[in-house]
């Protein structure tokens, strides 16, 4: 039964617009960090770690994730949030239990949803910087 709710959940999330407003921002910031770092602009200089890295060295590449964790955190916040507020905000959540479902599918379907959700904004920093190497 919590095979349902995911497909369910998950249809719903894609469909929004923060999840992909989300997404193409950690994209375009982690493609235009990658540009400035290996001198694509110009004028723009952006120095991670000491001077004399190298744009693809791996302190330079934790120090990027670093800063991108702590600002996913706040987005994972509103994701899950969303996740377990939506029920009380739209007055369904007596309802939900009147049919034969158990407890423990809906939550781990509202979860793993979330989760994936969550999952695919965060794809958006890696793709970014992938792409910004090419």
């Amino acid at each position: 039964m919590w095979w349902h709710i995911l497909n369910f959940e998950l249809r719903i999330g894609f469909k929004k617009t923060s999840v992909l407003i989300y997404f193409a921002v950690f994209f375009g910031l982690a493609f235009l960090i990658v540009n400035i770092l290996g001198g694509a602009f110009t004028g723009a200089r952006i120095i991670v770690g000491n001077a004399n890295n190298n744009l693809n060295a791996p302190l330079v590449i934790a120090m990027l994730q670093n800063i991108f964790c702590i600002i996913g955190v706040l987005v994972c916040a509103a994701i899950f949030g969303n996740a377990g507020y939506r029920d009380f905000e739209f007055n369904t959540h007596p309802l939900f239990f009147t049919k034969p479902i158990r407890p423990s599918d809906y939550f781990f379907g509202r979860f793993i949803s979330a989760f994936v959700l969550n999952i695919f904004i965060q794809a958006g920093f890696s793709l970014g910087m992938f792409f910004g190497f090419l």
